[in-house]
Parts: structure tokens; C-alpha cells; sequence
């Protein structure tokens, strides 16, 4: 929305701050030559302060010691009348507290105002009536200004207002009418300015409109007019000059009649539910500056006849259903500054025409539709602080060096080949690109080296193509360069030193390419963020790592480093994220890592680390901490208890190390967290009955350790994130809901206890954690019966209940498990005849092994 405050702001008219104006400047001359003020307009007022409580003292000079006509927000006629009242209560937060209801007054606010019958403005902004409009305002007869602004007025409006017969100017913004505007308004036929956004209008707007014939200007925006057609009414308002009914739950057709309104310079129906075609006739509004239409459900070509609309200057469709190509007219509209036409679906070719625009700051934005062809070279024409916006269509071709004189252009996600066909810019060409985005396109070759000659170049997005060769040390010469993203593209060499020398708190994106070499300080000493992942990256970190003092990303992960984690690192202290997973690094995780106070994300995993994890590993505050992963190591000992006090943490993977202890009783501090993985270590002891105060849990990977006795049942029951389907899941933090996967691994709900020495029978209680998609209890000493709850689990995938000593029938209801991709119930002590309903008869032989009491298919033993 932002798009259209920008507009209507460069076009609002100035109508109302000259009536304002000419008011003002009277009265304050009439005010210095009489100080006398009329007794009863004195007592009306204080009247109204009466029923009003004033904490900031905005009234204080309200007082019966002196003339009304010195108080402030008041000015007086020649005979002391007072003609006008403004009182302006500051915002909540900024000065002033809004004018309140005094709890003592009795009434309605403003009631005694309708007795000041020379009133000609009266204007209330943040003065809260908490009630309704007073009905005895209707005599004010002289009133001509009437601008009430955030004052929790509730509605209906009265009839009464339809006595205001001289008032030109109505404004009712930020009310809380929630009714429809009175038929009585029909009667103010001197209005030239009604101003009711964000009012709280619902249902219909009255046929009589149609009789403000000198109405000017017309805002309505955000008001719930829910189910009511656009009124054709007010195509009969021949001055009107500005309508906004944008956000107004509009339904229905433009109306042709529309068209007719010969002074109409701002149109906007922005955030409708309109249907139908774009009108033909509205290419005669021969005034028209600013037209909105997006986000309604607009269908059909878009007129040519737009392009007759000489005067326009901001045009949006966005967010419709249109279909068909650009007009080619579109060309001659030589003072548009503004062109938006995304989300639409128009497809075709872009006119060629379209490059006889142009402006200082031009904005053309036709993202996520289907235009194919090649990129006009004319675009460059737009002007050199103009942005293009083309991502996500079929484009096709070289991409145009014309449009390195615009200042943004972004034509990711198409399908343009060629970078380096073109020769380099000539020399009187200016270059005055600053963000360029390429990425996501079918670019192979080396990187061009017209890159070399674009001295305002700020952002580089070359990722997701298929570039090849070195990365060029000349990119270190673009001293304007603060971000450059070449991540997942075919780069093989050595990264140059120099490529980062002159930058200034950048970032630099190479994942995902084959570059070598040993890592060094020099090239991230002035980034903020660096991404090195999936390379061939080797040697060791760098002594003076600590020397990156700007950094709070770094990715290392996945390449071929070696040596030991520099105790430096506790130097970044501004670090947020940290990677350093999948290589060969090895000795102690160093405690320095505590001075990270800001670390969001640790990733040390798949490595070599040997000893413990320091208990001063967090002491420096790790109240930011979401995520840490250190499995795959060589890691001994207890876990430390200081990451109890981590209590943002949301995953927490130690798996796949040489861990020991019982389960940690700090563990249940940790009241967010969604992914706990111990597998694979030494652990010991029983499930303690506080496990099931993990209510965000949805991944418990417990197997391949040294628990033991039974599961609680109490404990299953109260895994609140694995009772509900996965979608359906509301964490409690605004960092869980962005939280889907983690080391590129999807968070799937799933419980394994495989691989201990679990007791007992398993709960009953299970059946009722409906969101798991994968159970296994494999490798344990249980016994009993398979519970027939666990056929309530429907989105299960995986069960592995095998290696036990479970026993009697397979429960039938187990068949409801639709969505069931693996089953393992191997060597256990089950008997009777394998269900073969649904799923289950796609399961061959290995998942009934070792149960001597099965028979029937797939097994060959008959019943």
C-alpha cells in the first residue's frame, strides 16, 4: 500500500489546507482588534471542557478570568462570537495524551458546541467523544468546516447533519460509525470535500449523493462497505476531481459512467472485490493523473484507450486476473512516472514503445506474469535513477546493456542466456546501475567484464545461473560494492584476497561453487556477511579470525578445512550466525565462543571435535540462541547444565557423539524447544515424568542409548505439538512459526526410542499424538500388545516396533493408517493372521520376520 499513499500524497489536493488557511488568517486579525468574547459562547465552551478530561493541559487557558476569544484554539468575529474552534491533542506517545471522557461528566461529549451559532470551523483531532456525534450540532447553520479526526465518535451519524447547509468541508477520519451514512447528507449541496477514510461506514452509499454537484474531492478508503456495488451515482458528480474508495470490500463493475467526469485527476479502487472488465471509457478522463486498480479480480485485456490518458502519471493493475499483452499506446504516455502491472498474468511481448517513457525516477514494475520475447533495449530510456522490476516471466535472449543507465533493475527468474555477447558500454555511455539482479536465469560463461565499468554499482545478484572460470580480482576495483551473491553457480579458482579490500560492512554470497584455497582474515576483515558453504575451501581457519570484527554471518560448512577452531573467534563479538559444520576440524570447542553473546545459530556438526562441551560455553547470555548442533563429533562427558539457561532455544541436536549422563534435568527450562536429538550417545537413566512439559515438541530422537524402565504414559499425553496434524500447530513465538527446517532437513513429527532398554507396555496414550509422521520403538524389551489407538495416528509414515517382545494380534484398526509408507514388526512374539486391508498389502515379508505365531500372505505360512 505504500505505492498508493506515495501517489495520492504527490497529488492530494490543496484545497482543504487553503479553506484552512483563509480561515485562520481572519480570525487572527479579528482576535487581536477584540478581546471581548459573548458570554453564552464563553459558557458553551467551558461547558465542553467540562465533559472532557485534559491530563497534558491542552485547555488550560480555557478559564472564566479571561476572554474566550484569547483562548487557545479559539478565534472571534468583530462582535466577539466565536467563529472558530481547533483543539489538536497530541498522538498517544508524542507529547499530550489524547483529550479523554472526564468519568464525572454526565452526557454527551460536545453537546454545548451546538450552541455556538456563528461557528464557521470547528475542528477536534484525538479529542475522544467515546459516543455519538451530538444531534444539536445540526444548528450550527454557519458551519463551513467541519474536521473531526481519531475521536472514537460511534455512530449512526444523526439526521440533523443535514442541516449543515453551508458546509463545504466534512471530514470523519478514524471514526467508529459502523452504520451508513444517513440520507440526510444528500442535503449538504454545498460540499466540495468529504473526507471518511478509515470512518467505519458500512452497507450502501445513498443513490442522492448524486446532488453534490460541487463536490470536489471524495475519499472513502478503508471503510467496510462489504457487498455493496461501486456507486453509479457518482459518475453524475461532473466536479469531482479526487475518488478514493480503495479497501472498501467493493463488489460489481466499474461503472461505465465513470467515464464522464471531465476534472476527475485521482481514481482509485486499490483493494476491492471487483469484477468484470477494465472500461473502455475510462481512457476519455482526459485529467486523469493517478489511476489504481490493483487487487480486485479484474479480467479482460487492458484497454488501449488507457493510453490516451496524457496526463497520467501513476498507473497500477496489480493483483488482477487480467489476460492478453501491454498495449502498444502505452508509449505515448509521456508523464507517467509510475507503470505497475504485476501479478496479472498478461503476457505477450513488451512493446518496444514502452521505452519512449521516461522520468528521473521512473518505476516499471511487471513481475510474476507471462511475458515472453526479448528485453526491449529502448528500456534503458526510463531514465538513471529508474527502477525495472521484470522478475518471474519467460523472458528470453541477451540481456541489454541499455539498462545499465537506469539505477534498479531486477529480471531474475526468466530464461535470458546471454551476458557476454555485447561489448563493453562505450565510453560516453553513463552507467549509473546501483542494484543489478540477474539470478535465477540460464547465464553460462565466465563473469562479464563489463561488470568491471559500473563505478555506482552497490548490488550483484549473479546466483543460480551456470557461470563458469575464475572469480576475476577486478570485481575488488567496484568500490561501491557492499553485496555480491555468485552462490550456486560452476566458479572454479581461488578467491581473491583483494576481492573484498575496499568494501565497507558488506556481504559476499559464494555458496555452492568449486572454489579452493585456504581461507584467510583478509577477506571478510570488512564484511558483516560471508557465505562460503559447499565449496573446496581448505587449509585452517585463520589465527586472527577475531580480527572480522563486522561479522555476524559466517557459513564455512561443507568444505575441506582443517585444524582447530582459533580461540580469536570470541573476538566476533557482534557474530549471529555461525557454520561451521561438514569439514575436518578438530581438537576443543573453544569457551571463548561464550563471548558470542548475540549468537542465534551454532552449527558445528559433522566434524572431528574431541573433549567437552565447555560449561562456559553459553556464560556470556544466551538468550538469543535458537539453534545449536554439534552432533557427528567425538564430544565426552555430561552436557553442560549452563544451557539452561538458553531459553529461546528451539533445536537442540547432539546426536552421534560419546555423550553421557541421565537426562538432564535442566532440559526442562527449556520450554520452546521443538527439536531435541541425544541419539546415538551414552546416555542413561529413566524418562523423567517432566518430559511431557515439552509442549513444543515435534522431534524426539532419544535411540541408541542406555535408557531404560518404562515409558511414562502421563508423559506421552502432554506432547501437545505431536496431538495436533503438522500445519496445524501454532507455536508461541514469532521465531518458531519461521522455523521449518533445519541443515536443509524438514522438521517432520517424529518419536524414536529405538535402540534402549525400554520396559513395559507401550501407552496407550500414543494414539492420541494424531501429528506424528514417524514412531519408532525398534531394539527395546517391551511387551504386551500393540495398542489399537495407534490406528488413530492417520498421517503416520513410519512405525518400527520391531526387535521386541511384543505380543497377541496385530489390531485390524492399524489399517486405517493410510498414509503408512514403512512398517517393520519383526521378531517379536505376535500371532494370528496379517491384515491385508488398505496399505498393509503392499508390506512384503521382512516387515512380519521372526514371529513364529503369524501366518497368511505375504508370509508363506497358511493359517
Amino acid at each position: 500500500m505504500a505505492k498508493l499513499n506515495t501517489s495520492l500524497v504527490f497529488l492530494r489536493s490543496a484545497r482543504t489546507l487553503l479553506l484552512l488557511f483563509l480561515f485562520t488568517v481572519s480570525f487572527i486579525s479579528i482576535s487581536v482588534k477584540s478581546l471581548t468574547c459573548n458570554p453564552a459562547d464563553a459558557r458553551a465552551l467551558l461547558q465542553f471542557k467540562a465533559s472532557l478530561s485534559d491530563p497534558g493541559g491542552l485547555l488550560s487557558s480555557w478559564q472564566t478570568n479571561s476572554s474566550c476569544c484569547l483562548w487557545s484554539g479559539v478565534n472571534c468575529t468583530d462582535s466577539g462570537r466565536v467563529a472558530g474552534v481547533v483543539v489538536q491533542a497530541s498522538y498517544p506517545g508524542r507529547g499530550n495524551f489524547p483529550v479523554g471522557k472526564n468519568a464525572s461528566f454526565h452526557g454527551n461529549v460536545g453537546t454545548s458546541l451546538g450552541l455556538l451559532s456563528q461557528l464557521q470551523v470547528l475542528e477536534l483531532t484525538n479529542v475522544y467523544f467515546n459516543g455519538p456525534l451530538p444531534s444539536e450540532w445540526g444548528s450550527l447553520s454557519r458551519l463551513i468546516s467541519l474536521i473531526l479526526v481519531q475521536n472514537n465518535i460511534t455512530g449512526p451519524l444523526p439526521p440533523q447533519i443535514g442541516n449543515l447547509a453551508a458546509l463545504q468541508l466534512l471530514q470523519l477520519q478514524g471514526q467508529r460509525l459502523d452504520s451508513a451514512l444517513p440520507v440526510e447528507v444528500c442535503k449538504l449541496k454545498r460540499l466540495t470535500t468529504f473526507l471518511g477514510e478509515g470512518a467505519g461506514l458500512i452497507g450502501a452509499l445513498p443513490d442522492c449523493l448524486s446532488q453534490w454537484q460541487q463536490l470536489r474531492e471524495l475519499r472513502l478508503n478503508g471503510n467496510p462497505l462489504i457487498q455493496s456495488s461501486v456507486p453509479s451515482a457518482f459518475g453524475e458528480l461532473q466536479a469531482l476531481e479526487i475518488l478514493d474508495l480503495s479497501i472498501c470490500g467493493l463488489v460489481g463493475n466499474i461503472p461505465p459512467s465513470y467515464g464522464r467526469l471531465p476534472h476527475l485527476q485521482i481514481l482509485s479502487f486499490n483493494g476491492n472485490n471487483l469484477t468484470g472488465t477494465i472500461p473502455e471509457v475510462l481512457g476519455n478522463l482526459s485529467s486523469l493523473v493517478t489511476l489504481d486498480l490493483s487487487v480486485n479480480f479484474l479480467t479482460g485485456s487492458i484497454p488501449s484507450s488507457l493510453g490516451n490518458l496524457g496526463n497520467l502519471v501513476f498507473l497500477s493493475l496489480d493483483f488482477n486476473k487480467l489476460q492478453g499483452s501491454i498495449p502498444e499506446s502505452f508509449g505515448g504516455l509521456k508523464n507517467l512516472q509510475w507503470l505497475s502491472i504485476q501479478y496479472c498474468g498478461i503476457s505477450g511481448v513488451i512493446p518496444q514503445s514502452l521505452g519512449n517513457l521516461s522520468g528521473p525516477s521512473f518505476y516499471f514494475d511487471m513481475r510474476n506474469n507471462q511475458l515472453e520475447g526479448e528485453i526491449p533495449s529502448s528500456l534503458g530510456n526510463l531514465g538513471n535513477s529508474s527502477s525495472l522490476y521484470l522478475p518471474n516471466n519467460r523472458l528470453s535472449g541477451s540481456f541489454p546493456l541499455t539498462l545499465l543507465r537506469l539505477g534498479t533493475v531486477d529480471v531474475s527468474n526468466n530464461s535470458l542466456t546471454d551476458l557476454n555477447a555485447q561489448k563493453l558500454p562505450s565510453k560516453g555511455t553513463v552507467a549509473t546501475i546501483f542494484d543489478l539482479n540477474l539470478h535465477s536465469n540460464h547465464f553460462t560463461g565466465p563473469i562479464p567484464k563489463w561488470l568491471s565499468v559500473l563505478p555506482s554499482l552497490g548490488r550483484l545478484d549473479l546466483s543460480y545461473n551456470k557461470l563458469s572460470g575464475n572469480l576475476p580480482s577486478w570485481l575488488g576495483n567496484l568500490s561501491s560494492l557492499n553485496y555480491l551473491n555468485i552462490s550456486y553457480n560452476n566458479l572454479s579458482s581461488t578467491i581473491p584476497d583483494e576481492l573484498t579490500s575496499r568494501w565497507a560492512f558488506g556481504a559476499l554470497d559464494l555458496t555452492s561453487n568449486s572454489l579452493s584455497g585456504n581461507f584467510t582474515s583478509q577477506l571478510c576483515s570488512s564484511l558483516s556477511e560471508l557465505h562460503l558453504s559447499q565449496n573446496l575451501i581448505s587449509g585452517a581457519l585463520p589465527d586472527d579470525l577475531g580480527s572480522c570484527s563486522s561479522l555476524f554471518y559466517l557459513d564455512l560448512s561443507h568444505n575441506m578445512m582443517i585444524g582447530t577452531i582459533p580461540y580469536s573467534i570470541g573476538n566476533l563479538t557482534a557474530l549471529t550466525y555461525l557454520n561451521l559444520s561438514h569439514n575436518n576440524l578438530y581438537g576443543i570447542i573453544p569457551p571463548s565462543l561464550a563471548n558470542c553473546s548475540f549468537l542465534q545459530v551454532l552449527s558445528l556438526g559433522h566434524n572431528s571435535f574431541t573433549g567437552t562441551i565447555p560449561q562456559g560455553l553459553v556464560t556470556g547470555g544466551c538468550i538469543s540462541l535458537t539453534t545449536l548442533l554439534i552432533s557427528h563429533n567425538k564430544l565426552t562427558g555430561d552436557i553442560p547444565s549452563s544451557l539452561g539457561t538458553c531459553s529461546s532455544l528451539l533445536v537442540l541436536d547432539l546426536s552421534w557423539n560419546e555423550l553421557s549422563g541421565s537426562f538432564p534435568s535442566w532440559l526442562n527450562n527449556l520450554h520452546l524447544l521443538r527439536v531435541l536429538r541425544l541419539e546415538h550417545n551414552s546416555f542413561q537413566g529413566i524418562l523423567p515424568s517432566w518430559f511431557g512439559n515439552f509442549s513444543q515438541l515435534q522431534v524426539i530422537h532419544l535411540a541408541h542409548n542406555r535408557f531404560h524402565g518404562e515409558i511414562p504414559a502421563e508423559t506421552i499425553s502432554q506432547l501437545q505439538a505431536l496431538k495436533v496434524p503438522k500445519g496445524s500447530f501454532e507455536p508461541v513465538t514469532n521465531i518458531q512459526s519461521s522455523l521449518d527446517s533445519y541443515e536443509g532437513v524438514s522438521i517432520d513429527n517424529s518419536l524414536d526410542l529405538s535402540a534402549n532398554t525400554f520396559t513395559g507396555h507401550i501407552p496407550g496414550e500414543l494414539g492420541e499424538l494424531k501429528g506424528l509422521l514417524k514412531f519408532e520403538m525398534s531394539s527395546n524389551k517391551l511387551s504386551g500388545r500393540i495398542p489399537a489407538s495407534l490406528g488413530e495416528i492417520t498421517d503416520l509414515e513410519v512405525m518400527n516396533l520391531s526387535h521386541n517382545k511384543l505380543g497377541g494380534k496385530i489390531p485390524k484398526e492399524l489399517t486405517n493408517l493410510m498414509a503408512l509408507e514403512f512398517l517393520d514388526l519383526s521378531y517379536n512374539k505376535l500371532v494370528g493372521s496379517i491384515p491385508r486391508a488398505n496399505q498393509w498389502s503392499k508390506f512384503n515379508k521382512t516387515s512380519f520376520l521372526g514371529n513364529p505365531g503369524l501366518c497368511g500372505p505375504p508370509l508363506h505360512v497358511p493359517c
